[in-house]
């Protein structure tokens, strides 16, 4: 970890003394300690865990740094151990690590990101115009949002080149969460929820049909949303969207790929993952009632500092958001990429924490807002259709 603290929580020298809480047992009440362990919820309060030992913790006096404090959550803890209680003064997550540092200390054999095999040089980026357009929240069943797509289309192939833009279009792609139907039945999904989905995706073929050159020359990128029907329903990370919803759609695009949610994209040099989640929304509901977010932070910077802390897209108990055991991997954020798009259904924001950068396009059903993005200028701009 870095050798810095946040909040109040001091140091000793240059480095933070990390005590055990099996040594807090005679303790003098009046000495200050510091320890580290899992926040978690027993049916007698609250407690610290380590790999040894577990306290109760009271929250009475405590002052915390910005973030969202969830069960489960791996915190450093300032405090006074009282007749058996772990008395909480100053309380924080784990310093985080810059991206240069971690690749620094790791090495250059080892792959993180995955397809290490097509990085690419910082030259060979910078010749290579490229446009990410990232649309998140995209009801298909909506006709306001489709033809606000149509218009959307018809001003991009006016002004860009279609052989340069990549499309990444994020669900949810339907305004109700998808139906699967009785589950004593054979059929997985119920027959009107299939045809209806289905024929959200058979429109966006028809309207993308009317310009040639983006089916032909643009890339396409699909990632999966909360209401999207997904081989596991909602578990993540999510899974591709069947090809049985998008089978036209995939006859008229030369270059269309779907994806799984999370996404992550190789750009030459730039490591970029785009994710699908109500995320500040969850962590928001179950965040301990007695540290609520602090008021003078935008809410967007709880959100990125818990995850970049926690080093996980989605830091919540297996009860909120359940998670594929196998493929927990998918959604961890070690070392920090250089962009982490968080297609949120709030309004478009930005922000750069640990050398690492932000942005939510916002929801385009909802706010007309999408995000354009040149990963070889690294240059972005919120739109918002009128």
């Amino acid at each position: 970890y870095q050798r810095r603290v946040h909040g109040d929580m001091k140091q000793s020298g240059t480095k933070l003394e990390i005590s055990t809480i099996s040594s807090l047992e005679g303790t003098p009440a009046n000495v200050r300690v510091t320890i580290m362990g899992m926040l978690s919820l027993q049916d007698d309060g609250y407690k610290i865990e380590d790999m040894n030992n577990s306290v109760k913790a009271s929250f009475e006096e405590v002052k915390y740094t910005s973030g969202l404090f969830v069960d489960g959550y791996v915190v450093v803890a300032q405090g006074n151990y009282l007749d058996g209680v772990f008395r909480i003064t100053g309380l924080g997550f784990p310093p985080p690590e810059p991206r240069k540092q971690s690749l620094s200390s790791i090495s250059h054999n080892v792959d993180f990101f995955g397809h290490a095999n097509k990085k690419g040089t910082t030259e060979e980026e910078s010749k290579t115009a490229t446009l990410f357009v990232i649309i998140s929240d995209l009801f298909l069943d909506q006709p306001t949002v489709v033809s606000r797509l149509k218009s959307l289309l018809s001003t991009i192939v006016s002004t860009e080149d279609p052989a340069t833009i990549h499309f990444f279009f994020a669900g949810s792609f339907m305004d109700h969460p998808f139906n699967y139907g009785d589950s004593s039945s054979l059929s997985p999904f119920s027959q009107s929820q299939r045809a209806k989905y289905t024929l959200g995706f058979d429109k966006l073929a028809d309207i993308l049909a009317e310009f040639p050159e983006l089916c032909s020359k643009s890339k396409f990128t699909f990632i999966p949303g909360p209401h999207d029907p997904c081989p596991g329903g909602f578990i993540l990370p999510q899974l591709p969207i069947p090809k049985i919803f998008t089978s036209n759609l995939r006859k008229k695009l030369a270059n269309v790929q779907f994806s799984s949610n999370p996404c992550r994209v190789r750009f030459f040099t730039q490591e970029i993952v785009i994710f699908r989640d109500d995320s500040y929304h969850k962590l928001k509901r179950h965040c301990l009632p007695s540290l609520p977010p602090l008021n003078y932070e935008e809410p967007y910077n709880h959100l990125v500092k818990t995850i970049v802390d926690q080093a996980h897209l989605s830091p919540l108990p297996i009860t909120v958001n359940p998670i594929i055991w196998q493929q927990d991997h998918v959604l961890r954020i070690f070392p920090l990429p250089d962009v982490v798009i968080i297609a949120d259904p709030y309004q478009s924001w930005e922000t750069d924490y640990m050398g690492c950068s932000f942005f939510n396009p916002g929801s385009f059903s909802k706010n007309s807002t999408f995000l354009f993005y040149r990963p070889h200028t690294k240059e972005h701009q919120f739109q918002q259709m009128q």
